[in-house]
Formats: C-alpha cells, sequence, structure tokens
C-alpha cells in the first residue's frame, strides 16, 4: 500500500490527476489529497474476472493517459490482458510472460548465477522431502520465502527443522514453491 501512496503523492504534486483503484475503502492511497477519484473493485486474486470488467468499465467512462497496476497480482492480470486494455490507454511494463520471468525468484537466481553475480546458498522447495534435503544443504539459521511475490509476505525466519517444516505447512495453502536460503549476513558474506 505504501508504494501507492507514494506513486500517488508524486503524480498529484505535479499537478497530474490520479485515480486511485483498491479492493477495500480503507487503503492509505485512497485518504490521499491527490486522489481525485476513487474506484473500489473486485479483489484480482478471488475474482479475476470481475476486477478486469471494472477495470475496462472506468477505461471505457473516462479517458486515462496510462495505467499504473502497483501490485504483482493485478500487473500480471493487467499484462496477461494487454490487448483488452491497451486500446483504451498506456500501459507501460513488459509483456506478460517477460514479468511472469522476472517475478519468479527462482528465475532470477538463475540469471545471477549466469551472469556471475553472488547470491546467498539457496534450494528449491516443493514438498517434505524437499525440505528434508534442503536443510542438510543451507543449515541453519534460514530463510523460507516463496518464489514468487514482492514484501514480506510468506518469508520465515527458521532456526531450526521443526520451524522449517511448521513454516512450511502454513504457506504452502497459499504457494506451492519456495526457496530456502541461507541467513544473509553482510559482513560476513563475501
Amino acid at each position: 500500500f505504501r508504494k501507492a501512496l507514494a506513486a500517488v503523492r508524486s503524480l498529484g504534486e505535479k499537478n497530474i490527476d490520479v485515480t486511485v483503484g483498491e479492493t477495500t475503502r480503507i487503503a492509505t492511497a485512497l485518504f490521499s489529497k491527490y486522489a481525485t477519484k476513487k474506484l473500489i473493485y473486485p479483489s484480482p486474486t478471488l475474482f479475476p474476472e470481475k476486477f478486469l470488467d471494472a477495470i475496462e468499465r472506468e477505461l471505457l467512462s473516462t479517458k486515462y493517459d496510462l495505467l499504473i497496476p502497483m501490485e504483482e497480482e493485478t500487473q500480471l492480470l493487467i499484462a496477461k490482458n494487454r490487448k483488452r486494455f491497451s486500446c483504451y490507454t498506456a500501459l507501460i511494463f513488459p509483456d506478460y510472460y517477460v514479468l511472469k520471468k522476472a517475478s519468479d525468484k527462482e528465475e532470477i537466481l538463475k540469471l545471477a548465477d549466469t551472469l556471475g553475480i553472488p547470491y546467498p546458498k539457496s534450494f528449491a522447495i516443493k514438498n517434505k522431502k524437499d525440505l528434508e534435503d534442503g536443510a542438510k544443504v543451507i543449515g541453519f539459521p534460514a530463510v523460507l520465502k516463496p518464489t514468487v511475490g514482492i514484501g514480506a509476505a510468506g518469508v520465515k525466519y527458521v532456526e531450526d527443522f521443526e520451524e522449517l517444516l511448521t513454516s512450511f505447512y502454513e504457506n504452502s495453502s497459499r504457494w506451492d514453491r519456495f526457496l530456502l536460503q541461507e541467513m544473509f549476513f553482510p559482513d560476513s558474506w563475501r
């Protein structure tokens, strides 16, 4: 939510009209003095087609120069339906397949490896056997994180295998792939 508020403020301070859309009436950006119009739309996660329909209705009702989805889930959904929206307004992000690949931490690590960029020791996790194997390779303390998503959603710091197992099962209904990574301490890692 903070990045949306920052974008609204930045654009509004330049006297650019900003319509703020969100699934809830209590989103911080909706309360900005720079939000010239407010749009409450269905959850893109729970009701993707209804979300897309709401965005299209809004784009049909008002002329917009640009659509800036602020969250990964909305950006991916709009990108996947680019042809549906690009006739109404500008979309300034890459196509769906580029975004999808860039949002996958496992793919990013493969690219870093190819380019010789160092990163914390990591192990792909899909099931309990991977947890056991990953714990042997990575050790503890460690970080368990979903391979997709931004921010701290689903990120768990674990001290032992029991915490790792608990964290995995707590999050496996929401995500199906994870990375187990060594704990990174900047002063000791080179």
